[in-house]
């Protein structure tokens, strides 16, 4: 008996192990109880069945059946006339497939685990099966495996009817008794091959709906999110500058604009922050070499004076604008700076003392000419133009002119950057002598013997009144306009950057939306095509329930 107990625990678990590998998504499940018939025609009572639907095709059951009694009725104690003698325990596992993909109804095949307990004598069996049994009576075990076809019918909303048939095809251990209810042991088998049919007529009770199918409801898909709408840019307005009152156009406005070198005390700057000269800014006064004689009838040389006019032309240019601005009601002569120079050539402190005296050479002249004292003038003494002379060549870096090449001008700047000391510096740039030439008969020129001049003139105190009168309450309505429409503009932008913000806010949200929505799609594809699924179903019912 323990083999066959092994053989049985055997059985049950293959029949969980099927349940798990079958089972699939399904709607609901149901568990059908059932009773056989045909099992009732042999006087086994009880007899009973369980079916669990694990999806629309395949279900799980187990059938069992008992008759403790020998004879049909459990009150016939008659051994004498009625010899016949049939007890037995039997469970059977088993396995279905419904061809019509509708739980409990239609067409279906199956397998079962057979496991039988028995105790037989004087029994015929169909067919022709084990004709010993008519004289002999075998107790013993039965296992084995089974196959059956069957087809299910709906009575009822919980109702079925089922008819099976099918074989089992298993091993018997058994003893052989010569009396159909006593008697000694005349024998027996191990392990002897058997076979048992299976025929039932099964009345069937449902939980669910047998054959009941509501049309299966597609579901909803997600709504994608809205991308956000991207602002309409809007440019920040420029930042606001109030204008400023309009100047009177007075006579030195007036020579300002013609003559570069004449300019207003609203523009001036100190000497020593003045730009390097040049030629459109400055007013030129030439000196001999090495001196710092002013004279009138200089220079004499044509071709100099084919670049710049003599110094009477120019100094007494400076006295008649310094008359005719001091002569004028609204402007007056405020200030004349003089920067006095010297070129590279020669020792360093003897340039230094010689640009201090030209400047103080052409302070003289002006101030004898036109009588202004000494406020008036700012007078600078450079040296040699050291200064001067990088700023000319840094112009010519990269491209070379005058008759330098590039490498000339790289060479001079290196030459500027590396040796601090003036002579030492003035020395290297002489040991050129080509190069030398070229600057001493070009750009050394303009430093050589030179002296500058520019003038600053400033309105009357009443001028300046009346402008502030005029125009300051027409000024201030017009930026108050202005400002009103920058505001207006500023506004605009500042609401812009607010919804800027708020999108580029939203587009984050916007993306973490989007994430959620294709998990929820993917889930819904997957909803779908069970809802695919069970409206096939539905369809094969209703195919099956119009017949």
């Amino acid at each position: 008996m323990g083999k066959w107990r092994n053989i049985l625990i055997i059985c049950l678990l293959v029949g969980a192990f099927a349940k798990g590998a079958a089972q699939t998504a399904t709607p609901a499940h149901d568990l059908s109880i059932r009773h056989n018939l045909i099992y009732d025609a042999t006087g086994t009572f009880p007899n009973i069945g369980f079916e669990y639907n694990l999806d629309d095709y395949w279900s799980l059951g187990m059938n069992a059946g008992l008759k403790p009694w020998p004879r049909f009725f459990p009150w016939d104690l008659d051994n004498t006339t009625n010899t016949r003698h049939q007890r037995h325990f039997l469970v059977a596992p088993e396995l279905r497939y419904y061809l019509g993909g509708t739980p409990f109804m239609g067409h279906f095949v199956g397998s079962d685990l057979i496991y039988s307990h028995y105790n037989v004598g004087n029994y015929k069996f169909p067919f022709g099966l084990y004709p010993a049994l008519q004289t002999e009576r075998w107790q013993g075990d039965f296992a084995g495996l089974g196959v059956f076809y069957g087809y299910a019918w709906r009575l009822a909303r919980h109702w079925s009817l089922e008819a099976e048939a099918g074989i089992g095809l298993g091993w018997a251990g058994l003893k052989r008794y010569k009396c159909e209810h006593c008697g000694t042991q005349i024998g027996g088998y191990t392990n002897k091959l058997g076979v048992i049919p299976k025929l039932g007529l099964n009345i069937a009770y449902n939980t669910g709906k047998i054959g009941q199918m509501d049309e299966p409801v597609a579901p909803l898909a997600p709504a994608e999110p809205t991308e956000p709408q991207k602002p309409v840019e809007v440019t920040a307005p420029e930042p606001f500058a109030p204008e400023e009152p309009v100047k009177p156009a007075t006579l030195g406005d007036k020579i300002a604009e013609s003559i570069p070198w004449v300019l207003s005390m609203d523009e001036y700057r100190p000497v020593e922050e003045l730009p390097f000269p040049g030629k459109d800014s400055i007013l030129y006064v030439h000196f001999e070499l090495d001196r710092h004689r002013l004279l009138r009838d200089f220079p004499t040389n044509p071709a100099e004076l084919k670049v710049y006019p003599a110094n009477g032309v120019i100094l007494d240019s400076i006295v008649i604008l310094t008359r005719l601005l001091n002569a004028s009601p609204d402007n007056e002569m405020k200030l004349i700076q003089i920067v006095g120079m010297a070129s590279i050539d020669g020792p360093y402190p003897h340039n230094v003392e010689l640009g201090k005296n030209r400047a103080k050479a052409l302070k003289d002249y002006v101030q004898n000419e036109t009588g202004l004292d000494d406020d008036h003038f700012e007078t600078c003494g450079k040296g040699e133009a050291w200064d001067w002379f990088r700023n000319q060549l840094e112009r010519l870096q990269g491209t070379g002119g005058s008759g330098l090449s590039a490498a000339d001008v790289d060479e001079l700047l290196s030459i500027l950057d590396t040796v601090p000391d003036p002579d030492q510096r003035e020395r290297l740039i002489k040991s050129n002598r080509r190069r030398y030439a070229i600057l001493r008969d070009s750009i050394l020129a303009d430093q050589r013997n030179s002296g500058y001049i520019r003038m600053y003139f400033s309105r009357s105190p009443e001028v300046q009144a009346e402008v502030e009168r005029t125009s300051a309450k027409e000024v201030a309505e017009r930026n108050e306009a202005c400002l009103a429409a920058w505001k207006e503009q500023q506004a605009a932008y500042e609401n812009y950057l607010e919804q800027q913000r708020a999108y580029e806010a939203a587009c984050k949200q916007y993306e973490e939306d989007l994430k959620h929505y294709e998990a929820a799609k993917a889930e819904y594809e997957e909803q779908y095509k069970e809802y695919l699924q069970a409206m096939e179903r539905y369809r094969k019912w209703r195919r099956v329930n119009r017949k």
